[in-house]
C-alpha cells in the first residue's frame, strides 16, 4: 500500500490544517491483484489514516496485463475528480449531530465490523464497553457530531486497546491492532459505508 500526499493540497479547519486528502493505491508483489485506488484522509491530531472507499470507487482498478502508462493516469485523474464529492460527504457529517442512542448504535455495529461479524448477529455489549469505545482520547475528537464519532471508532477499532467483551463467556480481552493493511482496508471501507447511513436518519 502506497499514500500519495500534495502538501499544497490540504483541509483547513479555524485557520489550521486539520488533514491532507490522499490517494491510496494498493498492489500486489506478484502481479496476481489488481492495482486499486482510493480515497485517504491523513488527520494531523491523530496521525490516522482514514481510507475512504465505497461503490463509487470500486471500479478503480487496473489489471497488470498489457496496462499503458496513459490508463494509469486516466484512473488517477478519475479517483482526484472524485475527491470533492468526498469533502461534501464529510462536511455533512461535520453538521450532523448523533443522539446517545445512535452512537451507541454506530459503536456496536463497527465493533461487529472489526470482529468480521454480520450485522444480524446478537452481540452483547456492554454500556460500559460502548462508551469506552466512543470516549476519545484526545480533546480535538470531542463532540457529537458524526464525523467525530467515526474518527474516534475508525481509530479505536484500528489501533486497538480497548477492552471488550469477547467469547461465550463475555470476558473482557484488549482488542489488538490491526497490522495487516489488507484488513485495515476492509474495516475502513466497511466502517465508512457504516457512517453515511447515519446522514440520512440522524
Amino acid at each position: 500500500m502506497i499514500a500519495f500526499q500534495n502538501p499544497t493540497i490540504k483541509i483547513v479547519k479555524d485557520n489550521a490544517i486539520e488533514a491532507f486528502p490522499r490517494i491510496i493505491l494498493t498492489n500486489s508483489h506478484d502481479g496476481m491483484n489488481s492495482f486499486r485506488f482510493m480515497i485517504g484522509i491523513y488527520r494531523l491530531v491523530c496521525s490516522n489514516g482514514l481510507i475512504i472507499a465505497d461503490e463509487n470507487l470500486e471500479n478503480l482498478v487496473i489489471r497488470h496485463i498489457n496496462y499503458t502508462f496513459d490508463d494509469l493516469r486516466k484512473l488517477v485523474a478519475k479517483t482526484i475528480e472524485e475527491l470533492p464529492r468526498y469533502v461534501e460527504i464529510t462536511n455533512g457529517m461535520r453538521t450532523t449531530e448523533l443522539s446517545k442512542y445512535a452512537k451507541y448504535d454506530f459503536a456496536l455495529k463497527a465493533l461487529k465490523i472489526r470482529k468480521n461479524l454480520p450485522e444480524s448477529e446478537v452481540l452483547s455489549i456492554s454500556e460500559a464497553t460502548l462508551q469506552d469505545l466512543l470516549t476519545p482520547t484526545r480533546k480535538e475528537d470531542e463532540g457529537d457530531s458524526l464525523w467525530t464519532v467515526y474518527n474516534v471508532l475508525q481509530e479505536k477499532l484500528i489501533k486497538g486497546g480497548t477492552s471488550v467483551e469477547t467469547g461465550k463467556e463475555n470476558k473482557l480481552r484488549k482488542m489488538r491492532p490491526v497490522k495487516s493493511f489488507v484488513r485495515d482496508l476492509s474495516v475502513n471501507h466497511d466502517l465508512f459505508d457504516l457512517a453515511k447511513t447515519y446522514l440520512d436518519v440522524a
